[in-house]
């Protein structure tokens, strides 16, 4: 028995007809079908290389803590890259003096 407030009447259409069409929303790659990518974004753990989960605060393989700057910079920092060019500079010069 429908509840006091439950206005549907015999006959009532919800609009659902998966049975007679065949189709379900769910089975398709883009269920709500507005195009985005619900899937969470994940990135490569800095220290291990390891995918993680965009917002995880600590790789569950390494257990390396991700910072703010790493996520952002793709998680090498800036010093790092000077010092290899500073390195590959000093090996130039040497070989072709």
């Amino acid at each position: 028995m429908p509840a006091p407030n439950d206005r549907r009447g015999p006959g009532y259409d919800d609009g659902w007809d998966d049975e007679e069409s065949g189709d379900d929303a769910w089975d398709d790659g883009d269920p709500d079908g507005d195009g985005s990518d619900d899937d969470p974004t994940t990135i490569a753990c800095p220290s291990c290389g390891h995918e993680i989960f965009d917002d995880t605060p600590r790789c569950p393989a390494c257990g390396h803590f991700i910072l703010d700057e790493e996520r952002r910079s793709g998680g090498r920092p800036w010093w790092i890259t000077v010092t290899a060019v500073v390195c590959l500079v000093v090996a130039l010069w040497w070989i072709l003096r």
